[in-house]
């Protein structure tokens, strides 16, 4: 099924960190300063109206750019603190591949995450562990030094309660729009947006392609609703040069560059708010490729039975079997959820066995 596959793709993805990641840093390497603020910036629409604001204050805070943002700042000439990326799927890595391909700059990423190979070779990279599932497992087999992050159906809300551990200052939410709109759905130059326009033609025109991203998204009103569930404790701005919001985010304030000014301005060095960002020293993680092979393959191994693995590699499966009440019904599930594990296994397996090749 598209489901089993793409948990495949997402244990795959794991591997590939595990496997080939070089250059483990601190986030507290970059963060250095805990009372300086924080700019995260998303890829919207309002994005486009701080760009130069951005650029004027660039040494006033720390910058975190999420992947879609990546190409948009360094285009106006800003290089992010920091670029996360915690998607597993084709267009996270689609941002991120390209606009991170000719920089160095440090990515945090989870297990999960979806880049190019020569992206582990070569950039520092903060892991964001979520303390569950076959990712934490591979974590813990090979001692990877990590930050704890929330999962979040959002990158943007993952990078924002990953600020919260890194500062005791404020952060300034850029492009975070989370709202449909008529035209361009993301502020350019966007890597999607490269590749989709070669397509457009008088048949299949701009204008057509374009239309429905001005249709009600289920997927950003979730997004939304999560950001106005919680409250920050006040330390979350929505930062824009008066963009005119179709939405409100709670208890975020909706502020602009002039606002920005007076806040930061005003903010108290000796903030009582807490700094919790797992002050690790990394160490230099010398395992070469064989030894986290042999490492992973008896992982693998160990876990192919193990509930929490099955409930996360077949989800579908084990659904089925823990609503199954028959006994005979129940027992002939666990057997079919087995055989479809032992599927998922033999693919890691052979992942696992071609790896050499990519090294």
């Amino acid at each position: 099924s598209v489901k089993s596959e793409e948990e495949i793709e997402t244990a795959k993805n794991a591997i590939k960190f595990a496997l080939f990641s070089k250059k483990f840093i601190n986030a507290k390497s970059i963060f250095t300063d805990p009372n300086k603020p924080i700019l995260l910036c998303a890829s919207g629409p309002s994005l486009k109206t701080s760009l130069q604001e951005i650029k004027k204050r660039r040494d006033a805070f720390y910058l975190i750019a999420v992947s879609s943002a990546l190409s948009v700042l360094l285009n106006y000439g800003i290089t992010p603190d920091l670029c996360i990326s915690t998607d597993g799927g084709y267009y996270a890595k689609k941002h991120i591949s390209f606009s991170a391909l000719n920089n160095n700059i440090p990515l945090a990423l989870s297990l999960e995450s979806s880049i190019w190979t020569s992206l582990f070779k070569s950039h520092p990279v903060v892991p964001l562990s979520y303390g569950d599932g076959i990712s934490e497992d591979i974590i813990s087999a090979l001692n990877i030094p990590h930050i704890r992050a929330e999962r979040n159906g959002t990158v943007s809300g993952t990078a924002s309660n990953l600020s919260l551990k890194l500062t005791k200052n404020y952060i300034f939410l850029c492009g975070l729009d989370l709202s449909s709109e008529k035209g361009f759905s993301h502020t350019g130059p966007n890597e999607l947006e490269n590749e989709n326009m070669t397509k457009d033609n008088r048949l299949a025109t701009l204008e057509t392609r374009l239309v429905p991203s001005s249709f009600f998204s289920p997927a950003l009103k979730i997004y939304k609703d999560w950001f106005v569930a919680n409250n920050f404790n006040g330390r979350l701005f929505r930062l824009s040069e008066n963009w005119k919001y179709s939405n409100k985010l709670g208890k975020i304030l909706d502020i602009n560059w002039n606002d920005y000014d007076r806040i930061v301005k005003k903010s108290n060095s000796k903030s009582n708010y807490s700094i919790d960002a797992q002050n690790i020293d990394y160490i230099p993680f010398s395992l070469d490729i064989k030894e986290r092979i042999k490492i992973l393959q008896s992982l693998i191994k160990e876990k192919k039975d193990d509930i929490n693995w099955l409930k996360e590699a077949i989800p579908a499966e084990m659904i089925v079997w823990q609503r199954t009440i028959n006994a005979e019904d129940k027992e002939r599930a666990f057997e079919k959820a087995k055989l479809k594990m032992a599927d998922f296994i033999k693919e890691l397996e052979r992942y696992l066995a071609t790896s050499l090749v990519e090294q």
